[in-house]
């Protein structure tokens, strides 16, 4: 999505590449076949209520979810458990979302970032998009919209640890 113009009047509540989103249906329950396949998920903010609310509530929706409270637990954990999708804080200690979200396109550049953060920054948001950040979503967030872009990213890519639909 390099290069994905956002528009001056869109608030920055959610923003998405128009052709991002599909509709994606949640798993019905724990034991739904979908669970099994979601794949992994790494979940990057400071705040220990954010991060552990998050993880928690996508490993109830089948991820395998690892989590980071810095950047640099986070570039170690994309080497070490290889994630399909980070979900990534702006404002971290040390490194600040946006280096991390630049390092972490240098280490794997086919890895999902969703960028979940507190600040409301237009320019903020042209920019990690424009680095190739999938979606920049501002807190609060609303869960079920979150969850459509999980989803959606998860399903955007083939991930290895991931059986194929066929392999049933």
């Amino acid at each position: 999505f390099v290069g994905f113009e956002v528009p001056e009047d869109l608030p920055l509540r959610l923003i998405l590449p128009p052709s991002f989103m599909r509709p994606v249906s949640p798993p019905r329950s724990k034991g739904d076949a979908l669970t099994r396949t979601r794949g992994k998920l790494l979940v990057v903010d400071d705040e220990r209520t954010v991060r552990d609310m998050l993880a928690d509530h996508f490993e109830g929706r089948g991820f395998l979810v690892a989590r980071a409270a810095c950047g640099d637990e986070a570039l170690a954990a994309v080497l070490g458990d290889r994630p399909d999708l980070v979900l990534l804080d702006v404002l971290l200690p040390g490194q600040d979302g946006s280096e991390v979200l630049r390092r972490l396109r240098e280490q794997n550049p086919s890895i999902g970032v969703i960028m979940v953060t507190a600040l409301d920054d237009v320019d903020l948001a042209r920019a990690t998009l424009r680095m190739g950040a999938l979606a920049y979503v501002t807190k609060p967030f609303d869960l079920a919209y979150l969850d459509q872009i999980v989803f959606a990213g998860s399903q955007r890519r083939a991930p290895a640890n991931r059986p194929s639909p066929s392999s049933s």
